[in-house]
């Protein structure tokens, strides 16, 4: 198997598979093994300025359902099943002919094993989840493990089976595993190709403060991926001649340096702005240590109510956002703020009276009337009501730490699931703590 190759065969393998395609890194940069991020990593070997592309790829050696070997079969169902399962059955097909894929020897660089996605937590890593923004999130995605089971039984394995007879049947594992790689590692690089598994540009880690960030064309022809005009533009514009199109440079995907890059700096890319952690285990199979994007949604999903703009100091208590949430510093939203009122049986025209109430004590100004001082309390309690209930949905550790539980954790799995546990209970015990000093302060 493969994956008993030793690293450094299997980057030769990538080098050479690199060359082969016209795949381009910049010489100041090297690929080496990350031992923090258990994978392949870019690492800066001399000073690269800002705005440098430093690595790009032409968009035919891209893996997508337009370029697979079984693309006749995958094309006429776009539209028809999400893209990253469709993308699963080509990547499952080139891995399943070995030597024979033009993709060999990219794909003999990708992890062994399975991408520990939350979609397929099992056992304590699932319990563990519960009452999390994971499991939050698998009831309200398409891609949960139920439908990625049905599609490979009703349309993956009849495709696989039916383009390669002669290969053994493939096995449920096997598309979960493809699943996971093309989940935590495809880009969406244009309107033809659509997602897609990009060599080199998948091995660039992601952190918050990115220093590099992936560029691609997508206004193409949908139908032919051209970058430049082609016979199925407007019958008003004229094709791009032969000579002309061959002195356009060519439709690649690129990595362009966003900042200057020391020697020993590690490129991170960014998979996005603002992803929780518990977006990032369900979609990319990792999380990240005190990450800021994190929130906990309170009470059932959906809009709630416009809320009247926040002013002055109330912003120390409260945060912009429509949705019903509380953030990583442990303020409620404005969402959240009129759930609350309707909790607490107020009727939105004493808004500002109550924001005022909040600017008094946040500010130390004098205090506030009687009634305000009220209306003022049972607002603080409709909110302690709504994050109690929610605080509740966890699970409870039984005579253990939650730490002691981390620190024993072999499973990543189970690590995570420990890890967003723990930092969605902190974020509602700082909120609920502050609001208990707001409901008792207050008269």
């Amino acid at each position: 198997m493969d994956c008993y190759r030793s690293l450094e065969v299997r980057l030769a393998d990538l080098l050479d598979w690199f060359a082969r395609n016209d795949v381009w890194l910049d010489p100041r940069l090297e690929i080496r093994w990350s031992s923090e991020y258990e994978g392949w990593g870019i690492f800066a070997t001399s000073s690269i300025s800002r705005y440098e592309i430093i690595s790009h790829l032409p968009k035919p050696s891209t893996l997508s359902i337009r370029t697979t070997s079984i693309s006749d079969r995958l094309v006429p169902l776009r539209g028809l099943h999400p893209p990253i399962l469709l993308l699963a059955v080509a990547l499952l097909h080139e891995m399943r002919l070995g030597k024979a894929s033009r993709w060999s020897g990219y794909i003999r660089s990708l992890p062994c094993g399975q991408i520990p996605l939350a979609v397929f937590w099992r056992g304590n890593a699932q319990e563990w989840a519960q009452g999390t923004e994971v499991q939050r999130g698998l009831l309200e995605r398409e891609n949960s493990e139920a439908a990625v089971v049905e599609f490979y039984y009703r349309v993956a394995q009849p495709i696989l089976q039916s383009v390669a007879p002669e290969l053994p049947p493939p096995e449920l594992c096997e598309f979960e595993r493809a699943y996971s790689l093309v989940s935590s590692r495809a880009f969406s690089i244009d309107n033809y190709h659509g997602a897609a598994m990009v060599p080199l540009a998948d091995l660039y880690n992601h952190v918050e403060e990115n220093n590099v960030h992936f560029e691609s064309d997508d206004y193409v022809c949908p139908q032919c991926g051209s970058l430049s005009s082609c016979p199925h533009d407007s019958p008003s514009s004229s094709p791009t001649s032969d000579a002309s199109s061959s002195m356009l440079p060519p439709d690649t995907v690129d990595i362009v340096c966003y900042e200057q890059l020391q020697p020993g700096d590690e490129a991170f890319n960014s998979y996005g702005e603002d992803i929780p952690n518990a977006r990032l285990a369900l979609d990319y199979g990792f999380i990240l240590e005190a990450n800021s994007a994190d929130k906990v949604s309170v009470g059932p999903s959906g809009e709630v109510p416009d809320a009247h703009q926040l002013h002055g100091r109330s912003g120390e208590l409260l945060c912009e956002g429509r949705g019903a949430w509380v953030d990583a510093d442990g303020r409620i939203s404005q969402g959240l703020w009129t759930r609350a009122a309707g909790r607490a049986g107020l009727d939105a025209s004493i808004w500002q009276a109550i924001l005022d109430v909040q600017e008094a004590l946040v500010g130390g100004d004098p205090a506030p009337t009687l009634g305000e001082a009220l209306r003022a309390r049972m607002h603080a309690l409709g909110v302690l009501c709504l994050l109690r209930e929610r605080r509740s949905e966890y699970r409870q550790p039984e005579r253990t730490d939650m730490w002691d539980l981390i620190e024993a954790a072999r499973e990543t799995d189970l690590r995570m699931a420990l890890m967003i546990s723990v930092d969605e209970r902190r974020i509602l015990d700082v909120c609920i703590e502050r609001w208990d000093e707001v409901g008792q302060g207050v008269l």
